[in-house]
């Protein structure tokens, strides 16, 4: 995925904030998401990071996230 496609992360932020931020009883795992937006490992584990880093999920087991209770 090029990261200059701006119109392709907006659909991913999209689809992050409706599937995972709002839904308090989703998890995800890098798999999970790869699968999910149809998208490599790297670009899984930088919005994983990302998301992490803004305080919108947190990890809850090993390899495991979901929604923040502060997000």
């Amino acid at each position: 995925m090029d990261r200059r496609d701006t119109t392709r992360r907006a659909e991913l932020v999209r689809s992050i904030v409706a599937g995972i931020v709002r839904n308090p009883y989703a998890v995800v795992t890098r798999e999970s998401l790869q699968h999910w937006l149809h998208i490599p490992r790297a670009v899984a584990d930088r919005l994983i990071e990302r998301l992490v880093s803004s305080g919108l999920i947190r990890e809850v087991a090993a390899g495991v996230w979901t929604r923040s209770s502060e997000g």
